[in-house]
């Protein structure tokens, strides 16, 4: 790597690092929506677990039960998530954000140079990092851990030559420089594919490598690259095994499999009209959030910049009269992924999707707005093209860049004005930016390729992202207390009933806030539930019932509303009530009667139909369960019946049965969940057709219940020959690459 390269690879992280200095140095974290309630307790609760030399393969905590190191979210394989291991979590949160907004500009201004001057290269990474849909997906980081590895992906597809790379397109390089860069992205690539999947955003990883594959085949030797793209592949399958062999598994039961409903798939869907506020800022004298009349709320500012956009305009004006197919075929490229990104983030938008979304098995996901950092990586692509082309193209269509940029400007701040907020400071900024393109416009030869210009423009335009975007990295002390801490118990469930819908996580112990004190909620934050699971508390939410409330064991109920009487009055903190129930039942139960039920599904209905009193009747299933001894009838289950030890993997309970009977635990099976009576090993029931159980003779026992998937064994054996596999290419391509 050249002198100028390393400047531009050092102006990358030294400007990438800016929105996190600030945080680190007073020893605080991220706040904004997502980073409170959800990523920061799940981020925390994962690294104290692993620190205690405990694998977190299932949160006992959340949602009755849920599989947790199956959650790409959670990151547990994700090499650079290790960071939190080994530094003070405020500092490794803030630390690890600010990693992958180094990769992703460092990447850019690698993909970039490919195709365009280094310095045009520098503006577009430059751009990329700060732009509003980038930072606005900052708080949901796993999109931004996914994400970042996209531009390298690509990269690597390009430089990959066959059998070892293709050459063709890299000017600058020549001989045995060519070689071994081509070399070098072909032997990585399936280490990037991996890592991008392993960041935790499936869905954006699967975009991602269809942007490798499309990047990888050109059309001069597409079928004699075939081999070598499945090579690739396999391999990069290999390598996440043993997040993804765990990740399907979970799908089985789930959401996703059956999948959700259009509402559900289909929400933040975003219009293609707000594209209209790519040139709008956000900026706000009072450091909030201020609404827009947007069709989502996932992605909170679209604004990309004035320059970008007119820059990414002379790239496609001028795109017709190339001279040389090689720069044609970079425009079209981008010009496909932001066609991509805009019609698939549409959702209920597009006519044709929105109508046939669930047959085209879309409906599995959820949030199409986040597909629009595609777009944004292309937009940024063609920034860069646009830069090196603003000097050489006509005083027309110059001109036509700069009236096309009004028009989208104009447009913008008509359709998205803010509810709150001065307008006339939005609409300066982008009259001063208008303006100095208009006086470039006039006298091109002002704007060169001379590193103190670059550098004035690359800090001008971060100034005028990072203000535009202050409210979305709001901080706070890093805290990992609740607000419930010593008001609610930790032996009995917490639920929320919202009413009126008061937006306070911390109030509401909403999301993963739980998880720090070990409290144990009724529902889950996760990505992927239990479908069955989803319907009950979907029933319980429509018409509450006591019954099935006292049965889930939740002794505290959070709400905004009223209350049965027999919940007494605990706290009250900014309208969210918090009320203990004194007559929920214990985790564990022991049932002297029970109904057997044909199947699970069976066994759940019977719990759920109107008639039944879930307090008195267990329905059974599984190829264990046996017909009751005696007459099903009014009963208690026995205070016998006792928690030892209540782990993440594994439970232990004791209990003295006065005749043969059924041990149940509100906490949902899974396959994975392994039970023993006494040392002997057990066939695992179902209660209700849901929650884990065992039948046990009269007396005294002793029952484990242990979690140990097969499908984690197979993943891990499956990753270890991919990471041999990988350690041998590395070693052979550092041999044939030695003098």
């Amino acid at each position: 790597m050249n002198r100028d390269r390393r400047l531009a690879l050092f102006a990358v992280l030294l400007l990438g690092a800016l929105p996190y200095a600030l945080p680190l140095l007073e020893y605080e974290v991220f706040s904004f929506r997502d980073h409170e309630s959800y990523f920061v307790p799940l981020r925390y609760f994962t690294a104290e677990a692993l620190r205690s030399g405990e694998i977190p393969l299932w949160n006992p905590f959340n949602g009755s039960g849920e599989r947790w190191l199956a959650n790409p979210q959670t990151g547990i394989f994700y090499p650079p998530a290790w960071i939190f291991l080994v530094l003070p979590f405020p500092t490794a949160y803030v630390t690890f954000l600010l990693l992958h907004s180094c990769i992703l500009g460092a990447g850019a201004l690698l993909l970039f140079n490919r195709y365009a001057s280094l310095q045009a290269a520098l503006f577009g990474a430059t751009a990329l990092m700060f732009a509003g849909p980038i930072l606005s997906g900052l708080d949901v980081n796993n999109n931004l851990t996914t994400f970042a590895w996209v531009p390298i992906a690509i990269w690597c597809a390009s430089a990959a030559r066959r059998r070892g790379g293709n050459v063709a397109f890299d000017d600058e390089l020549r001989g045995s420089d060519i070689e071994r860069r081509g070399s070098l992205a072909f032997v990585v690539s399936p280490l990037v594919l991996a890592m991008m999947f392993l960041g935790g955003e499936p869905a954006l990883a699967l975009l991602g490598w269809i942007a490798y594959t499309f990047a990888f085949f050109s059309p001069h030797d597409r079928w004699s690259r075939v081999g070598d793209f499945v090579r690739i592949g396999f391999l990069a399958l290999l390598l996440i095994s043993p997040q993804l062999v765990p990740f399907m598994e979970s799908l089985r039961e789930s959401d996703r499999s059956h999948g959700l409903s259009r509402e559900a798939a289909l929400s933040e869907s975003l219009s293609p009209g707000d594209w209209l506020s790519v040139t709008v800022p956000r900026l706000s004298r009072s450091n909030v959030v201020e609404p827009f009349r947007s069709s989502q709320a996932y992605l909170v500012s679209f604004y990309i910049g004035v320059v970008p956009v007119l820059l990414a305009q002379v790239a496609l004006i001028t795109s017709l009269r190339l001279s040389t197919s090689r720069s044609r075929m970079v425009t079209v490229g981008w010009v496909a992924l932001i066609s991509m990104s805009v019609v698939l983030s549409a959702g209920r938008f597009a006519p044709v999707l929105g109508r046939h979304w669930e047959l085209l098995h879309l409906n599995a996901n959820r949030y199409p707005a986040r597909v629009a950092l595609f777009a944004v990586l292309a937009l940024a692509g063609l920034a860069s093209l646009g830069y090196d082309r603003w000097g050489a193209v006509s005083m027309r269509a110059r001109w036509a860049s700069i009236g096309g940029t009004i028009l989208v400007t104009m447009s913008g701040f008509l359709l998205f004005q803010p509810v709150s907020g001065s307008i006339h400071l939005r609409l300066l900024v982008a009259i001063l930016w208008i303006v100095a393109a208009a006086l470039l416009a006039v006298r091109p030869h002002q704007f060169p390729a001379r590193r103190g210009f670059i550098a004035v423009l690359c800090f001008l335009t971060v100034t005028d992202l990072w203000f535009s975007a202050r409210p979305l990295l709001e901080t706070r002390v890093f805290n990992p207390r609740s607000e419930q801490q010593g008001v609610v118990g930790t032996t009995r469930k917490v639920m929320r009933v919202k009413v009126h819908g008061r937006r306070d996580a911390a109030a509401w112990l909403d999301g993963y806030l739980n998880l720090p004190d070990r409290i144990m909620d009724v529902d889950s934050a996760g990505p992927v539930r239990p479908q069955r699971y989803l319907r009950l508390l979907e029933s319980i939410n429509a018409r509450p019932r006591v019954d099935i409330i006292d049965f889930l064991s939740v002794g505290y109920l959070l709400t905004d509303g009223t209350v049965p009487p027999q919940f007494t009055a605990l706290k009250e903190s900014r309208g969210v009530g918090v009320y203990k129930n004194e007559s929920s039942l214990p985790l564990v139960g022991l049932w002297p009667t029970w109904v057997v039920a044909a199947s699970g599904d069976e066994a759940f209905e019977q719990f759920l139909s109107a008639g039944n009193d879930a307090r008195q009747s267990l329905y059974l299933s599984g190829r264990g369960a046996a017909p009751p001894l005696t007459k099903r009838g009014d009963h208690t289950i026995a205070a016998s019946g006792s928690l030892k030890r209540f782990a993440l993997n594994y439970v232990a309970v004791q209990l003295s049965a006065p005749a043969p009977s059924v041990l149940s635990i509100t906490q949902l099976d899974a396959a994975g969940w392994r039970v023993t009576v006494d040392g002997r090993r057990e066939k695992p029931l179902r209660a209700n057709g849901l929650f884990r159980a065992v039948m046990v003779p009269a007396g005294a026992h002793k029952v484990e219940w242990t979690y140990r998937p097969m499908s984690l064994v197979a993943g891990l054996l499956f990753g270890l020959v991919g990471c041999c596999v990988m350690a041998i290419e590395l070693a052979l391509h550092r041999r044939a690459d030695s003098p």
